[in-house]
């Protein structure tokens, strides 16, 4: 695509209505550091825990976040239809024409197609996932539903919903721990970065652990745990239709499973940031997890930076969570430096505005009198 000659607005989408937006800050200011400058005009969209839209220069320093206030930031609104946002500032309106947005918004109210379906409706080109396969990805129970006829491995669960558990909760732990056993793992059916996972291992402890995941979602994902399992990521991101699959990462964790504190807040140092390469893995696993990682993306249709998360145990490999909007975009898998990743973030808004150019050139009207009917004649 030809290179633009003026900057254009470039909206960054990042925090939201989850218990991940703290992660989702970090994941945004990275993006927003790491555009274009000559290029593009990135611009904060930071939403708080009362799903407010806030813009302003204060948002780009993540100091801010630690006392956010709002007298210091700008209210945002949206005029649909003209692909413009808007805010007070000095008491004057501001309008800003957007060019492009990239979702950075993990969990709920973002991540789970909340996000693209606002830019759908602002009619915006837009990088990552549109709605359907957001959606899926972001509800284990949905990804395990939709990939289950792919010949793809699930470890075997349950879903349980709220009302069902706390109306026959005894009832409930009983089938559980005869259809799956233990050890199990039990998590929120649509939360991500291990928040409210908790590891069971005999009936004792599987009331509280369900008691904790229904904290965050009225749907629970109860499944087998794979004792002696080791956690593999794979990222995947497509240009012009052309796939691109990453090189694997082993996921070090200290416990049992991989923990919230494991992925982001190891005391002093952050663990997440310990890279390990999967390279020991058999050829044939790593060019297994690559298969599944490409034709799972293709039959999603998904868009942008998308992680999979597998658990391989003796050579045998299984889908364990999809991510939509990985943590950092999962920038780390691709690029060895940060200037890479700028290439890469301007090569995906290119590949969106283009999608959405096409898309434009979609008939949107069809000749019928339909409307001219004589309504006032028809019988109730």
């Amino acid at each position: 695509m030809r290179r633009c000659f003026f900057i254009k607005n470039l909206l960054v989408f990042f925090g939201g209505k989850s218990p991940e937006r703290d992660i989702s800050v970090i994941t945004g200011l990275l993006t927003l550091n790491s555009i274009d400058k000559n290029l593009f005009n990135p611009i904060p969209i930071y939403v708080d825990a009362n799903g407010i839209f806030f813009t302003g220069d204060e948002l780009k320093n993540i100091q801010f976040y630690k006392k956010f206030d709002q007298n210091k930031v700008f209210k945002v609104n949206f005029l649909f239809g003209e692909k413009t946002f808007f805010y007070q500032k000095r008491k004057k309106p501001v309008y800003e024409k957007i060019f492009c947005a990239i979702n950075c918004m993990h969990g709920r109210g973002g991540e789970d197609g909340s996000f693209s379906a606002l830019a759908r409706l602002l009619e915006i080109p837009f990088v990552g996932p549109d709605i359907f396969a957001s959606s899926v990805s972001m509800d284990k129970d949905f990804t395990k539903t939709i990939l289950s006829g792919t010949g793809i491995n699930n470890t075997k669960y349950l879903r349980l919903k709220r009302l069902a558990f706390f109306e026959k909760g005894d009832l409930a732990c009983a089938f559980i721990t005869k259809k799956i056993g233990y050890p199990l793992i039990v998590k929120p059916a649509r939360l991500g970065s291990s928040i409210g996972i908790t590891k069971v291992d005999n009936e004792n402890e599987l009331f509280s652990a369900l008691c904790q995941a229904f904290n965050y979602d009225d749907k629970v994902i109860c499944e087998q745990f794979l004792q002696g399992a080791v956690d593999i990521n794979c990222a995947v991101y497509s240009i012009k239709n052309k796939i691109e699959v990453s090189k694997l990462e082993q996921a070090m964790h200290i416990g049992d499973i991989l923990s919230f504190s494991d992925k982001y807040s190891g005391g002093d140092k952050c663990v997440g940031s310990q890279r390990v390469s999967a390279n020991w893995l058999d050829d044939k696993i790593q060019e297994q997890i690559k298969k599944y990682s490409r034709e799972i993306y293709r039959q999603l249709d998904f868009k942008g930076i998308v992680r999979f998360d597998y658990l391989v145990r003796e050579n045998e490999v299984f889908l364990n969570e999809i991510n939509s909007v990985p943590g950092s975009l999962a920038y780390y898998l691709f690029c060895d430096k940060l200037s890479e990743f700028t290439t890469l973030l301007t090569n995906l808004i290119e590949d969106a505005v283009e999608r959405k150019l096409k898309e434009d050139n979609l008939l949107t009207f069809y000749s019928s009198n339909v409307l001219y009917c004589d309504y006032k004649n028809m019988k109730k």
